[in-house]
């Protein structure tokens, strides 16, 4: 009848940012299937969840604007709907401007990466199993979500104000939500210090 206390899991570590410039977004991701590597290269320059990747569809990705950007909404304003769309909860709805490999990954699958899409589970099996078998991960303990945490230590690092951190990472915080969002301009200046620039096969 005794119960064990679940043990805390360990914090997925972020890549350092050299790394990911000449490793993960570098030639030895060639063996990698096209939408695979579009993933890594999405994530590592919005720090988006790879859930909310595997789930966007192509009206999702909007190119033809003054600021190309990713809309992470759920069809319908409910928590069911949410859940569809990969999202944690519904008020991390936002919206993600697309700068270097990011854009560059957009313009390749504009219509969404119709392999994985529904399979985030599948998805981030096949990107693990390959990052683990070709070596590409410094640690045991890192995984494709340190770059969600590459991303967010990039943004700390060019000292980006907190509300924005959690706006864009699609974090929920306690303070009231007053006037209207970040214009899309100001948010691209931002990731665009976070993000990385587009590789070679992109």
């Amino acid at each position: 009848g005794l119960a064990l206390a679940k043990v805390e899991d360990r914090k997925r570590p972020p890549f350092a940012r050299p790394y990911v410039s000449t490793t993960l977004l570098g030639d030895r991701l060639s063996a990698m299937n096209a939408e695979a590597r579009a993933v890594v290269a999405m994530v590592a320059s919005t720090g988006m969840r790879p859930v909310e990747l595997a789930m966007m569809r192509g009206d999702n990705i909007v190119l033809d604007h003054d600021v190309p950007h990713l809309r992470i909404r759920a069809l319908e304003d409910t928590a069911k709907a949410a859940a569809k769309a990969g999202l944690k909860v519904r008020s991390t709805a936002r919206d993600i401007p697309l700068v270097g490999s990011a854009l560059a990954a957009a313009k390749a699958f504009p219509d969404g990466l119709k392999r994985y899409h529904g399979k985030p589970d599948s998805m981030t099996s096949a990107i693990g199993k390959f990052l683990r078998e070709n070596d590409l991960l410094p640690t045991k303990h890192h995984s494709l979500y340190g770059l969600r945490h590459t991303f967010k230590t990039s943004l700390r690092a060019h000292q980006c104000p907190e509300e924005l951190q959690d706006m864009l990472m699609g974090h929920t915080n306690s303070k009231p939500d007053y006037g209207d969002a970040y214009p899309l301009d100001v948010l691209r200046e931002w990731v665009a210090k976070a993000a990385f620039d587009a590789p070679d096969w992109l």
